[in-house]
């Protein structure tokens, strides 16, 4: 029976939740709109159209959903290439290593982009160790949708019911349990505000998961 592991990606692989939501609320500034840090949070997960979605008809923004997608993608791409303070969460090379030498599937199953998802890959050199990617931008609707699980799934050619998913967010906990898989919070500052509660499994560290046990919970 074959068994995978999906990974989210920001908040889980790599600390990138903090300049998401600082280029957020630049933008937020920059278009006259007033977002608390609490309702910021609760887009944690979800893509960016989707944010954007909501946003526009609240606030009566003026133009097309994919003109604030492509600002925000834009400024997030070019400053994550810049910083140095993006890191790696901890823990989550070595997972990926030891899941990848005993022949674990993996994939990534994330609402940001492609060119996000492959420049993460790239900058942190871990592109080797997955075997498929998905991206909200390829479905038509975002976590807690199931569906960018569900395309993940498919490519790696694992039942749903045989994934693990690690998730640090409400909304994708909740497309993890959706798409019939089993779900692990991981709970860390990226995660503050985001109910977990839904996931089979909680951990403050990905520092205390091991391959055997991952691969028990599916």
């Amino acid at each position: 029976m074959k068994k995978a592991i999906i990974f989210d990606m920001d908040g889980v692989i790599v600390d990138s939740e903090p300049l998401h939501k600082e280029v957020e609320r630049q933008m937020f500034t920059e278009f006259g709109m007033t977002i608390s840090p609490e309702r910021q949070h609760k887009f944690t997960g979800t893509s960016n159209a989707n944010m954007w979605r909501q946003l526009k008809v609240e606030f009566k923004l003026p133009y097309e959903i994919s003109y604030y997608v492509g600002i925000k993608e834009e400024r997030y791409l070019e400053a994550l290439a810049a910083s140095n303070s993006v890191l790696l969460i901890p823990g989550a090379e070595e997972l990926l290593k030891n899941l990848f030498s005993q022949g674990v599937k993996i994939a990534v199953a994330s609402s940001s982009s492609l060119l996000n998802i492959d420049l993460v890959l790239r900058k942190f050199s871990i592109g080797k160790y997955f075997n498929a990617l998905a991206s909200g931008e390829e479905v038509a609707l975002a976590k807690p949708n199931p569906a960018v699980f569900l395309l993940a799934s498919q490519r790696l050619g694992v039942n749903p019911s045989n994934c693990v998913v690690i998730e640090d967010s409400t909304n994708g906990v909740r497309a993890a349990k959706a798409a019939g898989m089993t779900c692990v919070g991981l709970q860390s500052d990226s995660s503050l505000g985001q109910n977990l509660a839904a996931a089979d499994l909680t951990v403050s560290s990905l520092s205390i998961l091991n391959t055997n046990q991952l691969l028990s919970l599916a």
